[in-house]
């Protein structure tokens, strides 16, 4: 991508003014179900400006579509205030990706009260569903199967990077041309690329409403990460768990990841062999304490360690998650594409001319031939103008 750090803060700043407390990171998941009767799990964090003396003057209340479901007493431990139970949702309506079922979700209302007075309210749009990663062992590797409510999926989909190269002009209706062409085209998964950003909320609402999947990226990538610095390792799981409070409550999102390629490097990238203690730098993030975080505070969905992962390689057809860039990287036909048969293709690509206008925007009409300095200078893919010459 374009190196643009000067850009500028490119995302709202603001202050939030509360009396006495508020809630944070409020989420609801479905735990069983049965006879069309859910229980369902709730939780969530106190943020405090003042010490949460007499936890029992504090509660917490949830209504579902207006109706009031149960009330939650605050906790305290490890320095943070919480709540969390459970409640029986009874003739619940399930929410299914997009072609298996309809994406209903419920509006779940959660108020603080201290003394029995409202202090703090948020409400939120949330489907209910349960989602499993099938993994058994086969006489050609292992499974990697994604199953919501019982039902497995034929994952449709594509990588999603930032839906502009420039972060400070995507728009609203960015988001929704490009998800609503998505589902349309009868995907029900996007990969959010660890390479890019946490998308914005809009991003996951719409994912919520049109049925889409998400496999969530954390944001490591094809680098070697400092673990071995505390300052760094420390500063990298504050960044997950923040995040995982944040986004947890979207149905969507069916899977953590904790890398984009990095275990895939240590296998094969001859600048990725440094190791600290016998180990890889980065790889006590992905396979320790990013796995319990996730344990931790989103026990609904499946954690993976890197993209690709599994097998005795990491980018391995037989087992787990795999990226297919032969034809592209490798200048195979593209004809193998029809060849392959890893169990999950999560990554493959091949580039595209950019559109005339965008062409035009920075080429004169004599400068817009395949091979001007101007045109190369512009693609940063290693012989990419050649690539594309041998394949369109």
């Amino acid at each position: 991508g374009a190196r643009v750090a000067t850009s500028g803060i490119w995302r709202p700043v603001y202050i939030e003014s509360y009396n006495r407390a508020r809630l944070t990171g409020c989420t609801a998941y479905l735990e069983k179900v049965c006879d069309k009767e859910g229980k369902i799990r709730i939780s969530g964090y106190i943020a405090s400006i003042v010490d949460l003396d007499n936890l029992e003057k504090y509660k917490v209340e949830v209504k579902v579509n207006d109706r009031p479901v149960s009330e939650f007493l605050l906790k305290h431990i490890g320095g943070e205030s919480y709540f969390n139970g459970t409640f029986t949702l009874k003739n619940i309506q399930l929410w299914f990706p997009n072609g298996l079922g309809e994406q209903y979700l419920y509006s779940f209302e959660f108020k603080l009260k201290y003394k029995d007075i409202e202090i703090y309210k948020e409400k939120k749009k949330i489907g209910l569903r349960m989602v499993e990663l099938i993994r058994k062992k086969d006489i050609e590797g292992e499974s990697f199967i994604f199953a919501v409510n019982g039902k497995r999926v034929f994952a449709k989909g594509a990588n999603w990077i930032p839906a502009d190269n420039i972060l400070t002009w995507i728009k609203s209706e960015d988001y929704e041309k490009l998800l609503y062409m998505a589902r349309e085209a009868n995907m029900n998964m996007l990969r959010i690329w660890g390479g890019g950003i946490y998308e914005d909320e809009e991003f996951y609402n719409l994912c919520d409403e049109l049925g889409i999947m998400v496999w969530q990226d954390f944001m490591f990538a094809c680098a070697e990460y400092p673990d071995h610095l505390e300052w760094f390792r420390n500063l990298s799981n504050k960044e997950v768990r923040e995040i995982v409070r944040k986004l947890r409550y979207h149905t969507s999102i069916a899977l953590w990841c904790g890398n984009n390629e990095i275990n895939w490097g240590f296998d094969e990238w001859p600048m990725m062999t440094h190791k600290v203690d016998g180990e890889y730098l980065g790889n006590k993030l992905y396979l320790h304490d990013f796995p319990m975080i996730c344990a931790q505070e989103d026990p609904s969905r499946p954690y993976w360690p890197s993209s690709p992962y599994g097998g005795d390689k990491a980018n391995s057809a037989s087992s787990g998650d795999y990226h297919m860039w032969n034809v592209w990287s490798g200048w195979a036909d593209y004809k193998d594409y029809a060849k392959e048969n890893g169990r999950f293709i999560s990554e493959f690509g091949f580039q595209a001319a950019p559109d005339p206008k965008t062409i035009n925007f920075f080429a004169k009409k004599e400068e817009q031939e395949i091979f001007h300095p101007v045109i190369l200078n512009h693609n940063k893919q290693k012989e990419g103008q050649e690539r594309i010459l041998r394949f369109i």
